[in-house]
């Protein structure tokens, strides 16, 4: 191809795989961590502005792994692509490895592992799950490998061409790190067998998470929450209960916390932010809302949308009365309390009618099938199979329907056989995302009858209680942390940014940051931090990731001389390598390189076509180069002549004695 374009062009050859770099045709290698095909587009129209190049040709099997959309923002030149590879390869790829949220100590962890296999049917083959310590030169120091223990395997048949999706459990290590591979043994067949791993770093519990529970008055409901939620060690539960008044009329409590935080709460519900925000969620049980002040009821509104905190509101006198409508909390639980009298009257015929209506079976929606809350069994149909069999709920209590954005994900009431349709059915499980925080409403009355009617053996009371307390607190935030980061491969450079904030979650720019950083291979590095944003408290050092491996980030902030925040520290690991994203689906890409064939205005062809491109180019009319327009005036060469012109003509009229 060389030689003929030659006869009629001056060709330049370039590589582009990190970078646009000069190329050799005798050195050519696939030696690049990853190919950015965009951005080396976008190189070449800046390195050859201003001057006349009738079009840029790219040789690619269309693979782009660069950080934009491939064909955005193409411009310049007519830009004409030769595919090279094929399009019908056999191949087996570990698409993505996610977890569940693993915050509570000694928990299992559901990996959700979707992979796909082409070109060879329905033939069976073995996915198989291996866990170790980052420490483990068995595991962390060959990252992308079978390393580690096996801790499951299973024999899959998937359809040809079509992603599956397949659920693990594992128990990872809750004090340090742990990395899991999934990985599918290579076929002598495959394309290429580097795709057939991929790594994921579950990370410890950092810390306890804290729950504030206020009850409206004793009751059995709140002693079996207090029960299931104090058994579990990755918990920390503070009680409030409303006992009544004295004699002078004030409200009475009974409190069991630590005695640190017992003298926050001898008043009941906490009456600042320092004093809430040290919880990760509060749960209202049995709480007429006219029982807190507005004020308590905005701040407890803050806590979920700025905080980053998780509510769960349940029981009757939580929604006697439409509930929270009118109040600060009425937006933040996922429940639309206008139209509950209406609900009530049409769904139980009055309040007489309330207490006669036959106990409905409890339905599970699809949100609930999967969700973290819901999710009982090890698949779909055994979660649907253990709700049904739960015993009735006393009753269902008439919340409202979801907002939007919410999610339903247990009703009860069942589609009639008979009808066709379904029946009028109540929420009574609803979440949803609020500000930085989640929430939750549980409409049902007397759920520790789970407990007490079903064997002694039977876990499922205790298991959805925790779920949900999981799933209020897995996202929330603590006053000094650092930002999550994206999959990275070997050589990228990331920014690291801390989020530094004092008890009532007000930043704070004027902290004193410092970072240790420890590489896969035990070196120490301390980059330097600086303050990027002053509104937010968010400081920033970047870091080149040459290692695969896991990193381990530690920070320490100081704020000398303020009482409200004294500093602390945080820690995060990063893995680095854990996915080969060149060799993620290595087959021909001829819709990508159509895309930037046709948006730039050239032409997309086959490897086998490639010898029509000298003929395609000569009839390609040449242009000048594009006119750039620059104003002459504004620029340092015009005023420094000006400035030249002022001073001869001052010194010259000095010289010649005029004024």
């Amino acid at each position: 191809m060389l030689t003929a374009l030659s006869q009629d062009f001056q060709v330049d050859l370039l590589t582009f795989g990190e970078e646009l770099a000069a190329g050799d045709l005798a050195k050519l290698e696939p030696s690049a961590r990853r190919s950015d095909l965009t951005g080396a587009l976008q190189a070449v129209r800046d390195r050859y502005r201003g001057r006349a190049v009738p079009a840029v040709i790219v040789i690619s099997d269309g693979g782009d792994t660069g950080a934009q959309e491939s064909g955005a923002g193409i411009a310049g030149p007519p830009v004409f692509t030769v595919g090279v590879g094929e399009t019908a390869q056999r191949d087996r790829e570990v698409l993505s490895v996610t977890a569940s949220d693993a915050s509570i100590a000694d928990s299992l962890v559901d990996l959700s592992v979707s992979f796909v296999s082409r070109g060879f049917g329905a033939a069976p083959f073995e996915l198989g799950v291996s866990a170790g310590a980052p420490n483990d030169p068995n595991a962390a120091a060959a990252v992308g490998t079978n390393g580690g223990r096996l801790v499951d395997s299973r024999k899959i048949s998937p359809a040809d061409g079509s992603p599956v999706t397949e659920v693990f459990a594992v128990a990872p290590d809750r004090s340090a790190p742990t990395i899991v591979t999934v990985h599918i043994p290579p076929d002598p067949l495959e394309a290429t067998a580097e795709n057939n791993t991929r790594t994921l770093l579950v990370p410890p519990t950092a810390r306890r998470h804290r729950l504030l529970m206020l009850q409206g008055a004793p009751g059995f409901e709140q002693s079996f929450l207090d029960r299931a939620w104090t058994s579990d060690p990755g918990l920390e539960v503070d009680t409030i209960v409303r006992r009544g008044e004295n004699a002078s009329g004030a409200a009475t409590f009974y409190i069991r916390s630590t005695p640190g935080r017992a003298v926050d709460l001898a008043s009941g519900f906490p009456e600042n932010r320092p004093q809430l925000y040290g919880y990760d969620a509060v749960v209202l049980a049995n709480v007429d809302p006219d029982s807190l002040k507005r004020e308590q009821l905005a701040m407890l509104r803050d806590f979920v949308a700025l905080r980053g905190g998780g509510l769960l509101a349940l029981g009757g006198q939580s929604f006697t009365h439409a509930g929270f409508l009118g109040t600060p909390l009425e937006d933040v639980l996922p429940v639309d309390f206008r139209n509950v009298e209406n609900e009530e009257t049409a769904l139980f015929g009055g309040d007489d009618a309330a207490t006669e209506e036959a106990p409905q079976p409890l339905a599970l929606t699809r949100d609930g099938e999967r969700h973290p809350v819901t999710a009982l069994g090890r698949t779909a149909e055994e979660t649907r199979q253990r709700w049904a069999s739960l015993p009735p709920l006393a009753s269902i209590l008439p919340v409202g329907g979801p907002r939007r954005g919410a999610q339903v994900l247990i009703v009860s009431g069942a589609r009639d056989p008979e009808q066709d349709s379904e029946r009028d059915a109540l929420p009574l499980v609803a979440v949803q995302r609020y500000g930085h925080g989640r929430t939750m409403v549980f409409a049902g009355d007397a759920a520790w009858r789970w407990k007490m009617l079903l064997p002694a053996t039977d876990t499922t009371y205790n298991t959805f209680w925790r779920q949900a307390a999981r799933w209020l607190t897995a996202t929330v935030p603590d006053p000094i942390m650092i930002r999550e980061v994206d999959e990275m491969m070997a050589g990228e450079t990331v920014s690291l940014d801390v989020l530094v904030r004092d008890d009532a979650f007000n930043a704070v720019p004027d902290a004193t940051v410092k970072m240790n950083v420890t590489l896969p291979d035990g070196e120490q590095r301390q980059p330097g931090v600086g303050l990027a944003d002053a509104a937010t408290g968010t400081y920033r050092a970047t870091l080149r990731m040459d290692q695969r491996g896991v990193y381990g980030v530690t920070v320490s902030v100081q704020r000398p001389g303020r009482p409200n925040f004294a500093g602390g520290t945080a820690r995060r690991w990063i893995l680095v390598g854990g996915a080969e994203r060149e060799l993620a689906d290595p087959r021909l890409n001829e819709d990508v390189l159509r895309r930037i064939a046709q948006a730039s205005g050239g032409r997309y062809l086959p490897a086998r076509e490639a010898g029509t491109l000298p003929q395609l180019l000569a009839a390609i009319p040449l242009q000048g180069p594009e006119r750039e327009r620059q104003d002459l005036w504004n620029n340092g060469w015009a005023f420094s002549a000006v400035v030249l012109v002022v001073a001869a003509e001052w010194i010259l009229r000095r010289r010649w004695g005029m004024r």
